[in-house]
Parts: structure tokens; sequence; C-alpha cells
């Protein structure tokens, strides 16, 4: 077979980035690569892994914004 074009690490806005994190990996098994601030826009980053096929899902977090 083919190989399958995926998305790299598609982004979402989250309002609680812990709970986010623990219901990705629940529902999908995914875990944490990487944690990242940027500090001006205060801008709070996951990055999870899928340990088996290597999807990446970023979660998004800023103070005040919504999904």
């Amino acid at each position: 077979m083919a190989d399958v074009p995926r998305l790299d690490h598609p982004g979402l806005s989250v309002r609680d980035l812990a709970a986010a994190e623990a219901w990705y990996g629940n529902a999908f098994g995914f875990t944490r690569e990487l944690t990242a601030r940027i500090e001006p826009i205060e801008l709070d980053i996951v990055m999870l892994i899928h340990p088996s096929r290597g999807d990446r899902l970023e979660l998004l977090h800023r103070p005040g914004s919504t999904p």
C-alpha cells in the first residue's frame, strides 16, 4: 500500500492544557513529547506524539482565549 499523506502536527486551541493532554492520551494514546512557552505572547504549548504511529498534535493555550 502506498504511503498515506497525513497532517504533521495540527494545532488546537484549548482551555485547559492538562485536561486536553489527559483526554487525548486516554482517548487516542498520545504522550507528551515536549512543552514550550512563548513568553511575549503568553502562549503555552504541549506537543503530543503517538508512540507507534508518530502522529503529532499540538495543544495551545493563551490566557483569555477560547477554543
